[in-house]
């Protein structure tokens, strides 16, 4: 204890500088332009740099545990959501639609009722999609009773969807499968539905239109409908029953036509069937009360006369009741069920196009909604056509009205010449003209009966004879595919998305990461040859580590033979460095020899005598490079020298497990004999000086004579000194001690120091003209930057070798 404490009471004696002092670098050689070909350091050739597919797959080996994973989960990700989406099935069924050419239902001298039923084929498309016939479909399937039917676009949860994985990867064996009911067809009433009822049914109705299409076979008259849903079979039902109903209603609106036109017929053959018996009974009644019994037929002009102007009379009432029932009709608004003679050809056009338009509004208005400009168009058009139609309606009205009142007006001309014909026939034969007048209206009377008769026969005849004009060529069938989503395409591309990602990740991570990790990054940064590459040690070196340490702590062995071990660290913080016999570390005993020989030939003619090894910051390594490298030199034979030169944190001691007085700091402080401070070590041929008393002033006291004086008798007892300095970015210590030296080497730990802080390591020893042998690369984990087993040893070796080929000749 006296002895330290002189020690320490000498070194506080040198503290002849403040602590400012101490952060200046003394006795600095004087800068000097540096080469890099002074010290032999290779430049680096930019047109080798770049990516290579060596150093694409070795990121990717790197980065695997990023890349991997993260494409196995997204890939998941997108698997479960899109069987979240519900498989779509499409059921197709086609119609077949017959030309149909007009024929006349009822034809006489005067007009013609004619039943034509000529619709195109995209009035079909469009009729096909009309609500109020999806409004029958959904009556007649019961949609608004199936609550599955509007949650066909409801996505599952995730359970379900990694229930339906598992049903399909099972093949059926876990999972749940789609269920579908049976169908329950019905034929819907064609009736006029309140607005309530309408409003009830419009999302039923929405869901169909929007996923049922209708399509025209080119060149054909075959529609292909289809219609498509998560449940196969309510999609092929849905299908199936559009085209029934379709061509249900299509059937009953064309027998509506010859019923309306048969109804009319009936009533004026009724009509005319009472007028006939009253004149048989007027004749009959006059015969027997005048006490004619027969007629010769012989008559004078006035009997001829009266005659022609009583069957006149008949025919302007006649035809008076005809344009009276029309007018009448139109009056009704009853338009549409005027004979084609009354009707006018441009209103009928102008009601097919507002049917059009109405039906375009209907579409458009669920598509676009009822603000889009295309819907105020369309019902723009819609009222214009109204107007149209209002004032053809208003003409035609006119029109009818004035030939009624002209019929009205003959017939009141007729009936007053009758009646001055019968006055002046009142004096010849009264009983032989009205005889005549009433078996004319009687014969009158049955021929206008007997032709209404026939024509409602006719009427009766067609009306019956009526088919339908399309028919369901091929009705759909239940899918046994879905047509979407595309699982397996979404999955794949899901996969090779993530894997894009992922190495995009990896190459981003990479790009962000500038720490030295590779050879190529030490000549990029730094222009030195790689001298060697320590690798990391594996999970079971590291157990054997583990177990070396608790075996030295039991057998309380404080100095154990060094002789075939390796240091494997020399954390400041960590009071036991671990020491492991060299078995256990096959490869990394081989990345150190490899460090012996890059050393050994470090120089021309003879291998250095004194090398620093320094580190540009902390925990880098240096202390374990220095003391294994010493190990593995002084294992051939030569005489090493060990100086702890770190006065600030020294550590060799510890890796040494020898004492650490007296110590560098005591010499340097002194006058006392190297011999006095060499410690020996468990390790042949390997002798050590540790730090001794931490001084107030370490710059000075390296930079001091008696440090010159060390080097000088080192080098002459013994063939190889090593010295440990401390971080050269931190203090200037090494610095200092690179211009006494034969040359420095740099180490630096793979993943930790940072390219800058390599450069400015390189730039501060070649700025005091230090010369550098080269870089070690330390505690590189092979695996997690890439590499293969033997890259460390070939990348180490080819780098160094090439390097001192091309400074040696």
């Amino acid at each position: 204890m006296a002895e330290e404490n002189q020690n320490k009471s000498a070194l506080e004696k040198l503290a002849t500088h403040n602590d400012e002092a101490l952060l200046q670098r003394p006795l600095m050689a004087p800068a000097r332009p540096v080469s890099n070909d002074d010290y032999g350091y290779g430049r680096y050739d930019e047109s080798e740099g770049g990516l290579h597919v060596r150093d694409i797959w070795r990121i990717m080996r790197k980065r695997k545990w990023l890349i991997l994973p993260l494409a196995a989960l997204i890939t998941l990700l997108v698997t479960i959501e899109v069987h979240r989406t519900p498989s779509v099935y499409e059921a197709e069924n086609k119609i077949k639609a017959s030309k149909e050419g007009g024929g006349a239902v009822i034809s006489t001298k005067d007009f013609t009722v004619q039943a034509d039923d000529q619709d195109s084929m995209q009035t079909m498309i469009v009729e096909l999609t009309s609500r109020p016939l999806l409004e029958s479909v959904v009556e007649s399937l019961k949609l608004d009773q199936r609550p599955d039917f509007l949650d066909a676009t409801r996505k599952r949860t995730v359970t379900e969807a990694l229930q339906d994985i598992a049903h399909r990867f099972t093949g059926g064996t876990f999972g749940a499968s789609v269920n579908s009911t049976e169908p329950n067809i019905k034929k819907a009433p064609t009736v006029e539905r309140s607005a309530e009822e309408s409003e009830r049914l419009a999302p039923y109705v929405n869901a169909l239109k929007g996923r049922l299409a209708a399509t025209v076979v080119k060149d054909t008259r075959i529609i292909e409908l289809s219609f498509t849903h998560n449940d196969p079979r309510l999609a092929a039902d849905v299908v199936n029953a559009v085209a029934k109903n379709y061509i249900d209603q299509s059937h009953t609106r064309k027998l509506e036509t010859f019923t309306d036109t048969s109804e009319w017929l009936t009533k004026s053959t009724n009509e005319l069937r009472a007028r006939m018996q009253q004149a048989e009974q007027k004749l009959a009644d006059y015969t027997r009360n005048n006490g004619i019994f027969q007629s010769d037929g012989k008559t004078d002009i006035t009997v001829n006369k009266l005659a022609d102007m009583y069957a006149q009379t008949m025919k302007a009432e006649t035809e008076r009741m005809l344009k009276e029932s029309v007018y009448e009709q139109v009056k009704q608004g009853r338009i549409a069920e005027l004979p084609d003679t009354f009707a006018d050809q441009n209103s009928s056009k102008l009601k097919e196009e507002l049917n059009r338009l109405e039906v375009q509004d209907a579409e458009l208005s669920v598509k676009f909604g009822t603000e889009n400009p295309r819907v105020a168009e369309v019902r723009e058009k819609i009222k214009i056509l109204k107007d149209q139609i209002a004032s053809t309606r208003s003409t035609l009205e006119n029109k009818l009205k004035a030939d009624y009142e002209r019929a009205v007006r003959d017939e009141r001309s007729l009936k007053a010449a009758l009646e001055t014909a019968k006055s002046d026939a009142v004096q010849q034969n009264q009983a032989g003209i009205t005889f005549n007048i009433l078996k004319e209206e009687v014969e009158t009377s049955k021929r206008l009966y007997a032709d209404f008769l026939n024509k409602m026969q006719q009427t009766n005849l067609q009306k019956v004879e009526q088919q339908k004009n399309m028919r369901i060529i091929e009705p759909a069938e239940v899918p046994g595919s879905p047509i979407g989503p595309k699982r397996m395409r979404t999955i794949l591309l899901g996969l090779l998305v993530s894997l894009v990602f992922g190495i995009g990740l990896a190459f981003f991570l990479e790009y962000l990461d500038n720490t030295v990790k590779s050879v190529d990054d030490i000549q990029r940064f730094a222009q030195l040859p790689t001298l060697a590459i320590i690798p990391s040690i594996d999970a079971a070196s590291q157990r054997a580590v583990k177990k070396a340490n608790r075996r030295a702590l039991t057998s309380g062995n404080e100095t154990p033979n060094l002789a075939n071990a390796l240091v494997l660290r020399d954390d400041p913080d960590d009071q036991r460095t671990a020491v492991l016999p060299a078995e256990h570390l096959t490869s990394v005993v081989e990345a150190y020899r490899m460090l012996r020989t890059s050393v050994l030939l470090s120089t021309a003619g003879s291998p250095p005598k004194t090398i620093l090894f320094t580190s540009g910051q902390p925990g880098d390594g240096k202390t374990t490079t220095a003391v294994n490298t010493g190990v593995s030199l002084a294992q051939l034979g030569s005489k090493v020298l060990l100086i702890d030169c770190d006065l600030r944190r020294p550590t060799l001691h510890r890796a040494l497990r020898i004492a650490k007085q007296p110590g560098l700091s005591a010499y340097l402080s002194s006058d006392a004999k190297p011999e006095d401070v060499i410690l020996s070590t468990r390790v042949p041929n390997l002798s050590a000086i540790t730090c001794g008393p931490v001084p107030p002033n370490p710059a000075e006291l390296l930079a001091s004579d008696r440090m010159r004086e060390l080097l000088a008798w080192a080098s002459q007892h013994y063939e190889h000194v090593i010295l440990d300095s401390p971080p050269l970015l931190s203090v200037t210590d090494p610095v200092v001690l690179s211009t006494r030296v034969d040359g420095v080497i740099l180490v630096v730990q793979a993943g930790r120091s940072t390219r800058d802080i390599l450069r400015r390591a390189r730039q501060e020893l070649t700025h005091v003209g230090a010369k550098v042998f080269g870089v070690v690369l330390n505690n590189l984990d092979m695996r997690r930057e890439g590499y293969g087993p033997n890259d460390a040893s070939y990348y180490a070796a080819g780098s160094y070798h090439r390097e001192h080929a091309r400074r040696h000749g």
